[in-house]
């Protein structure tokens, strides 16, 4: 949870970040057409590899990228520095998806993994339409505080 919770946070400030590097909107697009492409990469690989490995190394795996990626993006780093970047944090998003429906099949071994990816999509859904709310509440306080702050 935490992982998808601090990579969604991630995407949500993407195109903030990048125009406030000085990026053009299309190097933007770019970047996060990269970054859903390896996202379908890496959901599938590790999809494949969700069976030969044990679960809690597949996780820690996508931490590893997804904090390498954010340290990457902490550097302000050129575009195909930054390419490098989102390839890594679109690689942990994958398999952090996979991860988390292999979860649920190893927890209730009866439930096929298709299943398993319909309930959690929907509760991916709800997760977002909350976390939504919050970031826009949060955006809300931050920006009456600053402007208190003044």
């Amino acid at each position: 949870g935490l992982l998808f919770m601090s990579q969604t946070g991630v995407l949500a400030n993407f195109g903030a970040y990048t125009q406030g590097l000085g990026m053009s909107a299309n190097q933007t697009a770019q970047l996060i057409f990269v970054l859903a492409g390896t996202g379908f990469i890496g959901k599938l690989l590790f999809g494949i590899a969700a069976d030969r490995i044990n679960l809690k190394l597949g996780l820690a795996g996508a931490i590893i990228l997804a904090a390498s990626g954010v340290a990457i993006l902490s550097t302000e780093p050129s575009f195909s520095i930054m390419a490098i970047a989102v390839v890594l944090i679109g690689l942990a998003t994958g398999k952090s998806i996979s991860a988390t429906q292999k979860g649920v099949t190893s927890v209730v071994p009866n439930i096929p993994f298709s299943i398993a990816s319909l309930f959690l999509t929907k509760l991916f859904f709800v997760t977002l339409l909350f976390l939504s709310k919050f970031i826009f509440y949060s955006l809300d306080i931050y920006n009456y505080l600053l402007r208190r702050k003044q």
